[in-house]
């Protein structure tokens, strides 16, 4: 399988590389700089090297991007790369559209005029996060953020447009190389910080490596329309915390508050599970719990 990443040096896309390069695809990601792709080298082979948005001097960047694409010939354009910081999202509306909606415009159009198959990541906050059972992938969309709204427009866009495509929900990721928040509060408690932490929203933690596998598998049973996938299970931000903490030995340090305490920029959804039970059908079972995952994590950063 040939499979071109955008987003190549992110913390999802560098879990999709090392997980598609493990398995003897072909594949080449899409880098900012030449740093990110030096650093990304062992987890993908091929890269081009050019500023998402920007062109190089005398083209755009959807002529660049087409041309690579045109040249590499994918089976999946893998769309990755988004602006994921939700309150600068809130801050700063028109970069986050740029990046987030007229980004994977851009992309969807190369694809389809390239016939390659499409699968593009997108979020739990496209929903309004007032619900009392998981959010089925039919469920109406109505997300209360700048960042859930940028997203849900890349989502229409890739639907509007046609081609063969698959839009991914995914959630409250972590994962090597990249900064998240069960780093953040790893290191903190390692250091005898006492934190406190949101207990009022509840989401899917979930693994980036995990989180790549599913990729690839539905990209090899070719799946088309939304579909979630995150690890099963569910906590609150403030369940996490306390997870770590526990596989640390130092639960004291953790107490909650609530998100009213916190007051940030943008609005969180105070419940965003979903629901991936069409994704344990078109794979053949669920990604494992969250507390399973995390554990390998923890095993795994501190080995």
């Amino acid at each position: 399988m040939r499979v071109l990443v955008t987003g190549a040096g992110g913390m999802l896309a560098d879990a999709v590389g090392a997980e598609l390069a493990g398995a003897g695809d072909e594949v080449l990601g899409v880098f900012l700089s030449e740093v990110e792709a030096a650093a990304g080298k062992a987890r993908f082979p091929h890269g081009a090297v050019y500023e998402f948005g920007r062109g190089r001097r005398g083209t755009t960047w959807l002529e660049d991007f087409e041309r690579t694409v045109a040249a590499f010939r994918p089976d999946w354009v893998f769309h990755l790369a988004a602006w994921t910081n939700v309150d600068a999202c809130e801050q700063e509306p028109e970069r986050a559209w740029r990046s987030n909606a007229d980004g994977c415009l851009e992309v969807a159009l190369v694809a389809r005029r390239q016939k390659a198959r499409l699968l593009v990541v997108s979020t739990d906050y496209v929903y309004s996060g007032r619900s009392e059972r998981p959010w089925r992938e039919d469920d109406p969309t109505e997300p209360a953020s700048v960042y859930g709204r940028t997203k849900l427009a890349g989502e229409a866009f890739v639907r509007d447009l046609g081609g063969e495509h698959a839009i991914v929900r995914t959630a409250w990721l972590y994962g090597p190389r990249g900064k998240n928040f069960v780093d953040t509060i790893r290191l903190r408690l390692e250091q005898g910080d006492p934190v406190q932490v949101v207990n009022d929203q509840r989401g899917c933690p979930t693994l980036t490596t995990d989180l790549a596998g599913a990729l690839r598998t539905l990209a090899q049973r070719d799946a088309r329309g939304v579909v979630h996938v995150t690890n099963a299970g569910d906590a609150t931000w403030f369940d996490l915390a306390h997870e770590i903490a526990r596989h640390l030995g130092c639960e004291s340090l953790v107490s909650p508050i609530t998100s009213e305490a916190l007051n940030r920029p943008a609005p969180r959804p105070v419940y965003s599970v979903l629901d991936t039970s069409r994704y344990a059908a078109l794979a053949g079972a669920a990604l494992p719990d969250w507390r399973d995952a995390l554990r390998r994590y923890l095993e795994f950063v501190q080995a």
